[in-house]
């Protein structure tokens, strides 16, 4: 489970972080 969650929380921050750098 954990393991899944560091997953989740690593492709969100990518997808945050392409975001603010599109921004």
């Amino acid at each position: 489970m954990a393991e899944i969650m560091r997953k989740k929380s690593g492709a969100e921050t990518t997808l945050y972080i392409s975001l603010l750098r599109t921004r």
